[in-house]
């Protein structure tokens, strides 16, 4: 998710498309192709790496998406037709800012596999979402029949493990979890809120836990949704509900869909007096994640910290900077320093992403002075990759970040870890 995909970006030479645009009357130009919105991001978008004359053809994506909603419908089926002949790339769901495509994957042993991408069509070289599909088109559902009735997953449903989609490192946010398990009594079930849904697949992570964890205790009463996701764009919720399994009344129901902003949302749970949360996940990005607007101290301060439960566990995805990831965990020690502290963990290089991906975490925690072990198994903040399994795709790798964030938090003063 959210990651450079430049194969996505299509081999094919669609340039030819602006240069047939055809006069068409302003009635008929309502009219959009599902491929309009990815090919208006393709002709407007710029990477770091590539001038502005190399990629663009457009000064922005309004006036490029102009442009190619006037190319004709049979020119457009023509780069539908050789995304799919060329790369095995099919577009299943467009609009105008978001596209959803299904792909054949064959980069191991030649098996035939299929995912499917949602995607941001303003920013075409990002993944947004990545699942695995049984096949080109199909429905997906992240929970199936159980046909093993010794299974411990919740009645007769099982959950697909964390995706095998190797370019995702935002499985790791899943984390908090067992960040939160451990930190807490797991006699009862977290409070959580995720903003930035997305696709929903972290969604779908958080939830498959929870049940599973929900279905252990024996105590335990609740049988209503366990978690929240927030997703500000209608467009991105809609893709989500048709293609990512998303659906509410698809069994089972375990999340609430919301369409809104994060601010606005965290305000509402204050103003009518919600149950305050236990574990907060910051998955947002306006270009850059989180946006600005979720960066600042008042935002931390006024509108985050009156939702929050005691001991709560943050995770946020951040990509910046070093600059901009250091004045974020300076923020938040700020706010959050008294109880809790801030570890920044990389994501494992089997991720395959930069130096600006990081995910932090705020982790209660009051203790500046640890007993130092060489593998760190006993310190508090440790999460060993049984505690990870089902949440991260990769436990031993996660484990191994999570053991470095630790190192680079602390310092050995006397045989003690210190802050």
């Amino acid at each position: 998710r959210r990651v450079p995909i430049s194969p996505y970006a299509s081999s094919y030479n669609s340039d030819h498309l602006i240069g047939r645009v055809v006069e068409r009357k302003a009635s008929s130009a309502c009219y959009h192709h599902r491929a309009c919105g990815y090919l208006a991001g393709l002709h407007s978008f710029s990477s770091d790496t590539a001038s502005s004359k190399e990629e663009r053809q457009f000064d922005s994506f309004e006036s490029a998406w102009d442009a190619i909603t006037l190319v004709p419908k049979d020119l457009l089926d023509d780069f539908e037709a050789e995304l799919w002949e060329t790369q095995s790339r099919k577009f299943v769901h467009g609009t105008k800012y978001v596209s959803v495509i299904d792909a054949i994957d064959t980069s191991i042993d030649d098996d035939e596999r299929f995912f499917r991408y949602l995607l941001w069509n303003e920013r075409p070289h990002l993944v947004q979402t990545a699942v695995q599909i049984p096949s080109i088109g199909a429905p997906y559902r992240h929970y199936a029949r159980s046909t093993d009735s010794n299974s411990a997953q919740t009645g007769d449903w099982i959950a697909r493990p964390p995706s095998p989609v190797s370019e995702t490192h935002l499985g790791g946010l899943a984390m908090v979890l067992p960040f939160w398990r451990q930190a807490n009594d797991p006699g009862h079930l977290p409070n959580c809120l995720l903003i930035g849904a997305g696709g929903c697949s972290l969604a779908h992570t958080l939830t498959a836990n929870l049940l599973h964890w929900n279905s252990s205790l024996s105590n335990s009463t609740q049988t209503d949704c366990l978690m929240t996701a927030v997703e500000a764009s209608p467009e991105v919720v809609q893709a989500s509900k048709l293609w990512f399994g998303a659906e509410p009344s698809y069994p089972p129901a375990s999340f609430d869909l919301v369409c809104d902003t994060g601010e606005l949302y965290l305000k509402s749970l204050v103003r009518d007096d919600k149950a305050p949360i236990d574990v907060l996940i910051v998955d947002a990005e306006d270009g850059s994640a989180p946006p600005a607007s979720m960066r600042t101290l008042d935002f931390w301060t006024n509108t985050v910290l009156p939702t929050l439960n005691a001991n709560p566990v943050i995770g946020v995805n951040v990509i910046g900077s070093e600059f901009e990831i250091a004045n974020l965990v300076q923020t938040l020690e700020m706010v959050f320093s008294k109880r809790s502290k801030v570890l920044v963990v990389s994501p494992p290089s089997k991720a395959n992403v930069s130096d600006r991906h990081k995910l932090i975490f705020v982790v209660p925690s009051t203790n500046d002075d640890f007993d130092c072990d060489d593998d760190l198994a006993h310190h508090e903040l440790f999460l060993a990759r049984d505690a990870l399994r089902g949440c991260v795709d990769l436990p031993q790798a996660w484990e191994e970040q999570v053991r470095i964030a630790i190192r680079e938090r602390f310092v050995v003063v006397d045989g003690k870890l210190t802050t």
